[in-house]
């Protein structure tokens, strides 16, 4: 949930929810006292298990926690761990970027159905 969740890098995402959540109320007409809102039901998870890409067992990788990633996309402490086969990649600690022949030669080696990219943005840049 927006400013709970235990994973940094999320500052703006809380923002663009908490904007959602509020707009959605007022176009309801309702009390924030008395309805909730949630602008994220296909996110980490559940958003894998909504692609339908996947089946028990296949195998995927993406982008480790500490460099960015989602907890979905490989950390043993996700539900996806139970079903899919998981095989994190890294940032460069130092220049922050993927370093792109190591993870094809991982990803040969690894051969997942589903290879997860996409772009952090942080005050400073794209990490």
């Amino acid at each position: 949930m927006c400013g709970a969740r235990y994973y940094g890098g999320n500052e703006y995402i809380d923002e663009i929810e908490n904007l959602c959540k509020d707009r959605a109320l007022i176009a309801y007409g309702l009390n924030s006292e008395d309805w909730g809102v949630n602008v994220q039901p296909y996110s980490c998870t559940s958003a894998n298990f909504a692609t339908g890409l996947l089946l028990p067992g296949d195998r995927i990788m993406g982008l480790d926690t500490p460099s960015g990633g989602n907890t979905s996309h490989g950390r043993k402490v996700s539900g996806a761990s139970i079903f899919f086969e998981s095989l994190p990649y890294k940032v460069d600690p130092k220049s922050g970027i993927v370093d792109y022949d190591k993870l094809e030669e991982r990803a040969v080696d690894f051969r997942p159905k589903i290879l997860m990219v996409g772009v952090r943005i942080r005050e400073s840049g794209i990490m």
